[in-house]
C-alpha cells in the first residue's frame, strides 16, 4: 500500500512540474485545435527533457 501512495505522490509531483514548468495550466488561444496543438509541442518537450534527465545529459 505505502508502494503505491509513492507513485500516487511522484505522479502528482510530475503534473505539477508539467503544469508550472511548462504553463500547460493556461489555455492562450480562443481556438481549441490551437489550444491541443501547444498542448501537444509542450508534452512532447516535456518528455524529451525528462529523457534526457533519465539518462542524465543534464
Amino acid at each position: 500500500m505505502v508502494r503505491e501512495y509513492n507513485k500516487r505522490g511522484n505522479m502528482e509531483n510530475f503534473i505539477k512540474e508539467t503544469m508550472m514548468g511548462f504553463f500547460m495550466d493556461t489555455s492562450s488561444h480562443s481556438s481549441l485545435t490551437a489550444n491541443k496543438a501547444k498542448m501537444l509541442i509542450k508534452a512532447f518537450v516535456y518528455n524529451i527533457i525528462n529523457i534526457m534527465k533519465n539518462i542524465e545529459c543534464f
